[in-house]
């Protein structure tokens, strides 16, 4: 276990007065609470960005994405709408499911567009097994669906 592994290996680093499991939990529920993924030099990581958690979600945001720019060394928010002074922008965080949104951002949407059942079936084994799943993958069919509202 993490905790109090580091303590006991490392004290001088991790001294067990300031690193104990309750303030690594927090820590992890902040970062994943408020962390974006972004492509930066080709590769896709995981930052924390100040001020950008504090933009609310919107399907209908001014701002749809942000991106790092690897010339300027920088994360650019651009606004393909016009946002009035004074008013709040908007962020799309991205097609979430509700319980994506409740998990990692602590909200749900009411009649959200990308909210789906998953329905799985399974094929029946018997002596056309082998033709069915090649007819199946034919015709691009999976046993997996979704449903919507």
């Amino acid at each position: 276990m993490l905790f109090p592994e580091l303590s006991n290996y490392y004290p001088d680093v991790f001294p067990s007065s300031i690193f104990t499991i309750e303030k690594f939990l927090w820590a992890r529920a902040i970062f994943d609470s408020r962390a974006i993924n972004m492509k930066i030099g080709g590769q896709v990581k995981t930052c924390l960005v100040p001020f950008v958690d504090m933009i609310n979600h919107s399907f209908h945001a001014h701002v749809p994405a942000g991106q790092f720019d690897d010339n300027l060394q920088v994360f650019k928010l651009t606004a393909n709408s016009p946002c009035p002074s004074g008013q709040q922008i908007f962020l799309h965080y991205g097609a979430l499911k509700n319980w994506q949104l409740l998990l990692y951002y602590g909200f749900l949407i009411q009649e959200n567009y990308y909210d789906t059942i998953p329905i799985y079936f399974e094929l029946p084994e018997d002596d056309l097994m082998e033709q069915k799943r090649d007819l199946m993958d034919f015709l691009n069919l999976s046993c997996e669906h979704f449903i919507k509202k």
